[in-house]
């Protein structure tokens, strides 16, 4: 396998806060776009429009819990590392594994940012959101072909990036908090 650059696992930090940061601008997007659409809509436009919402609600919180349980399983390896166990490849593989399902929900929302067609597009949110999903994605194929981080400053750098999938968590619980508001206001 091929040795984890410290700066693959600082990346990690980065692209996970670029995805917080991402998700947050989308959030104003989608009230922007709202705002203005409402103003044109035709009724079968807004059911569409309500529809396609609902289910981007539903996919963030898919997407919030499998993000708890992945940190989760790097907050394990490092844990067992403060705990003063020497980190085997098989504990990285395992903590690695955990990408599969995000991996997985990335490559599905990356395609269904691709196939957009709204003026949602038209955003710097839409390309925001996608160079970072598609950062991620690449990332988190090369973690899970790479070695154990072992080194003192790449256990810290996990650390840190452990930390960054929390704030992430806490932008898409209230990114999804936002659109049930939205969808459950009086018309």
């Amino acid at each position: 396998m091929p040795a984890i650059e410290l700066v693959d696992i600082q990346k990690l930090g980065d692209v996970l806060k670029a995805a917080a940061d991402a998700i947050a601008k989308l959030g104003d997007s989608i009230a922007h776009l709202v705002t203005l659409g409402a103003q044109g809509w035709d009724a079968a436009s807004a059911r569409r429009t309500h529809s396609r919402l609902i289910d981007l609600r539903k996919r963030l919180i898919s997407y919030r819990r499998s993000q708890g349980a992945v940190a989760s399983t790097f907050d394990g390896y490092v844990a067992r590392i403060d705990a003063g166990r020497m980190p085997r490849q098989l504990d990285w593989t395992m903590a690695t594994n955990g990408l599969l399902p995000l991996i997985q929900e990335l490559s599905s929302l990356i395609e269904d940012l691709k196939a957009e067609r709204s003026d949602f597009v038209l955003e710097v949110a839409y390309e925001s959101l996608y160079a970072t999903l598609d950062a991620r994605l690449t990332l988190f194929q090369r973690l899970r072909e790479g070695d154990a981080p072992r080194s003192p400053e790449q256990v810290e750098a996990l650390r840190a990036a452990v930390a960054q999938w929390g704030r992430l968590r806490q932008v898409l619980g209230d990114a999804s908090d936002a659109l049930a508001a939205y969808l459950t206001r009086p018309s």
